[in-house]
């Protein structure tokens, strides 16, 4: 068996694993706005190469020099304790099991060459870029793509998940309008960015939609010296893309007049049919659990039947829609899984990310609309359970992590 390892691993290092896994990523973060199946095989691909590469001894060195692998690592082991105080120790096993895609990090920081890094990042452009034009047809009616409905033209993944790759991905093409020295590239960029704004409300993503409007208005704030400028030219140009997409896009007026209408019957009539309803009830049990919270929290696999008991505690109308498994929140989620510990490691992961430092503005702007980006879409959504969130969380973090490495050494 030994004899087996060492000549597959002899063979692969004439090949030059290294450069076999700094391709794969760049195929992978392709791979990631279009293809659950093929995100996985690249992942899988990739890990059964580093694991085969060895270096251990260098690589655990690497390793306990970083925050954010260290905090990661911690929260990954205890989340897999919890599972044995939780009464699904199944599904808790299942749900760890679901943190494999982080590893995706670990392999990034210690063999991706900063040659590769631009390519993964076009990489990921490219692949958004078609999904946005199988968008665009589905939602003209050029062509059909599966079931997806002409109201919901995310051909990819859900509307969700396609309205923050989407936000993100402009983010990245405005970031770089500032930064480019070249004029045919800024307006390469810019009608990129101009489609896929478009894209963005013609679609029914509003959790998309809302961080964009952060994200827009913090992009000129981090860029722009005049910040009193940066503050009015971003509201204006903010308030004619509202008011135009608001005109414009029959989907986008729909979905603004039901989240009036949910908030109105939560208001006034506690009932809880609705898709943000649901999320608002959630967070409400959720809530009441944390108040009442252990300290060590309840485990991962407890969610179904706490949530079924703190709903029958309030006198709600309608509540038929709490058949959840996660609070759709990711910081009430952790607090009550995890107790004190587990949220503080959370965000311990967050602000890790938050700290680190680059030797370019470019790379520093791009941090942190990446951490508003994920922070909202984690108010609102599983990111640290539901794949589209993780690899997004994954990619980017690996790859910012590992260029604040490089430009730390060089400097």
């Amino acid at each position: 068996m030994n004899y087996s390892n060492n000549l597959i691993k002899n063979k692969l290092t004439d090949i030059n694993i290294s450069l076999l896994i700094n391709y794969c990523l760049v195929a992978y973060a392709f791979c990631i706005p279009i293809s659950s199946a093929g995100t996985n095989i690249f992942e899988t691909l990739i890990l059964v190469l580093w694991v085969i590469d060895g270096n251990w001894k260098y690589k655990f060195n690497q390793f306990r020099q970083n925050p954010i692998i260290i905090f990661l690592t911690i929260f990954i082991i205890y989340s897999l304790l919890s599972v044995f105080w939780a009464s699904d120790i199944l599904y808790g096993l299942d749900y760890v099991s679901k943190y494999r895609h982080f590893l995706i990090i670990f392999v990034m920081y210690t063999l991706l060459e900063m040659k590769y890094i631009q390519h993964i990042i076009s990489a990921f452009l490219l692949s958004m870029f078609i999904s946005e034009v199988m968008s665009y047809g589905i939602y003209f009616e050029l062509w059909t793509y599966k079931d997806v409905p002409v109201t919901f033209p995310t051909p990819f993944m859900n509307h969700v998940d396609y309205s923050v790759y989407l936000c993100f991905t402009i983010m990245i093409l405005l970031n770089r309008i500032f930064f480019s020295p070249q004029r045919k590239n800024q307006i390469l960029y810019f009608l990129f960015a101009a489609t896929s704004t478009v894209n963005l409300f013609i679609n029914g993503g509003r959790t998309g939609q809302l961080i964009f409007i952060i994200t827009f208005f913090t992009i000129f704030i981090l860029n722009m010296k005049n910040k009193l400028i940066a503050i009015i030219v971003s509201i204006l140009i903010l308030a004619s893309l509202l008011l135009t997409a608001y005109n414009f896009s029959p989907n986008l007026q729909k979905r603004f007049q039901q989240v009036s209408h949910d908030i109105s019957m939560v208001v006034n009539e506690k009932t809880f049919t609705s898709s943000l309803s649901t999320r608002i009830s959630l967070w409400i049990v959720g809530l009441d659990q944390i108040i009442d919270g252990e300290a060590f929290g309840t485990g991962i696999g407890n969610e179904q039947n706490n949530i079924n008991y703190y709903k029958e505690k309030r006198d709600w109308k309608t509540m038929d829609n709490l058949d959840s498994y996660d609070h759709h929140n990711m910081f009430i989620t952790y607090a009550i899984q995890l107790g004190p510990l587990g949220l503080l490691l959370f965000l311990a992961i967050l602000y890790s990310i938050y700290s680190l430092k680059f030797s370019h503005k470019h790379y520093r702007t791009i941090t942190i609309i990446f951490l508003i980006t994920f922070i909202m879409w984690s108010f609102g959504g599983s990111t640290f359970h539901l794949m589209k969130s993780m690899v997004f969380f994954t990619l980017f973090v690996g790859l910012l992590n590992k260029i604040s490495y490089n430009q730390r050494r060089s400097s």
